[in-house]
């Protein structure tokens, strides 16, 4: 890979963590905020609807941040489209 890829993919790898953490950094801070409401008005806890509903979204951001597999599964579609494209080029020929 030439090394300008390869500052553009660690950038980018670098962009979406950066982008992870500040999603769960604001995760933390609304839920506390929510957790705090709630044990202020007292009754019935309801925090945790919101807590548990975001946290599928913190799972599935942290999957597409951290797994390489969705990653794999990218390059291949992407090499399969233009080993496509190189066929119908020779087709034309």
């Amino acid at each position: 890979m030439h090394p300008e890829n390869e500052y553009v993919v660690a950038a980018r790898r670098a962009r979406k963590k950066l982008a992870f953490y500040f999603h769960f950094f604001i995760y933390l801070i609304v839920n506390i905020l929510l957790l705090t409401i709630n044990l202020i008005q007292g009754g019935k806890l309801w925090f945790f609807y919101p807590l548990l509903g975001w946290l599928l979204g913190i799972l599935i951001h942290a999957f597409f941040t951290f797994s390489n597999l969705h990653a794999r599964c990218w390059r291949k579609m992407v090499e399969k489209e233009i080993n496509a494209l190189e066929k119908s080029k020779n087709i034309r020929r």
